[in-house]
């Protein structure tokens, strides 16, 4: 899901939501939840390509 393109779908969303509501508070969650996002998914391909058969 955080691919460039996607991520930024998702804060164009979050953006819009901000105009439509007159706050910031769409963008803060938008952003959260990508960070929880990357922070589980960076450890999670680590780990895929470190148990690859291709290294050993």
């Amino acid at each position: 899901m955080t691919n460039g393109i996607e991520a930024s779908l998702v804060l164009l969303a979050a953006a819009i939501a901000d105009a439509v509501t007159g706050g910031i508070e769409p963008t803060r969650w938008a952003l959260g939840a990508l960070a929880v996002i990357t922070w589980v998914m960076v450890p999670a391909h680590l780990l895929s390509i470190l148990s690859s058969s291709r290294l050993r």
